[in-house]
């Protein structure tokens, strides 16, 4: 198999498996981009370097924190997204990790030593060992969100072994292994997010204007996606100009106040 790279013309083909591949990716993008409520549960693993120095402030983070990470991720709906911290480290004093959504603090938890009380923040939950999972269901609004998870940092004197010079490892304090993100979870819209706007170009006032609203938001789409100015043939439209439904589906799921965009599929 060429796999597109070969100059023989003969051999320049997609291989129906790599064609597959091109299509979930496709569909999956598509769902992101317009807030499909019943997509399927995404799961984003964010896992640390045992030797990252955990014992200095994220950039990105706040001032009077440290370790930790700060990572940018796309949040399709608006929905509950399950949070799952992992723990490096023996916790033999108390300790406090704060996860954060643009800034904005979510949850503070107590983990290690004898902590027994709940964290703030809008989040609350019980302290926790060190060597366990900690993991919390968060509400948060689609788009592309900073998410901060971090320790906060003690006021107090550092002892003579935290003075040393830095050496291999995270450090001699509990550190973060890895932060997963997983969800939607109960999805309560679809949100607004930037890509929505550039694609719902209009909203539709009544029955009459539904046709002439998905005509132009599917023009819009084909000529950005095959970069030539739109025809009847790309929209998969009838001479009659009525709307075709898929043959494949029970019905066009639409967003709410959005117009049903109904295309065929040709085989």
């Amino acid at each position: 198999v060429s796999s597109g790279f070969d100059n023989i013309a003969d051999l320049l083909f997609v291989s129906p498996a790599t064609m597959e591949r091109y299509l979930d990716a496709a569909r999956k993008i598509s769902r992101l981009a317009v807030g499909d409520p019943e997509m399927p549960v995404m799961v984003n693993i964010h896992r640390l370097h045992p030797e990252q120095w955990q014992e200095e402030r994220v950039d990105e983070l706040s001032f009077g924190t440290r370790g930790g990470l700060a990572v940018r991720s796309y949040f399709p709906v608006n929905a509950e997204y399950n949070f799952k911290v992992e723990v490096a480290g023996a916790a033999r004093d108390a300790h406090q990790i704060e996860i954060t959504i643009d800034g904005e603090r979510m949850q503070l938890i107590p983990v290690g030593g004898n902590t027994g009380g709940t964290g703030g923040g809008r989040g609350r939950g019980r302290g926790a060992a060190a060597d366990r999972p900690l993991e919390f269901r968060i509400p948060v609004k689609a788009g592309s969100r900073l998410v901060g998870v971090t320790f906060i940092e003690k006021n107090q004197a550092r002892d003579e072994e935290t003075l040393r010079p830095r050496m291999r490892g995270r450090g001699t304090l509990p550190a973060l292994a890895s932060v997963t993100i997983s969800g939607p979870f109960n999805v309560n819209g679809p949100g607004d997010t930037p890509s929505r706007h550039r694609l719902f170009l209009c909203k539709p006032t009544g029955a009459a204007d539904e046709l002439a609203c998905a005509k132009k938001i599917l023009a819009t789409l084909t000529r950005r996606a095959y970069r030539q100015p739109s025809t009847d043939a790309l929209l998969h439209r009838g001479e009659d100009g009525r709307r075709v439904r898929p043959r494949h589906s029970k019905g066009a799921r639409t967003r709410a106040g959005q117009p049903p965009i109904h295309v065929s599929h040709r085989e």
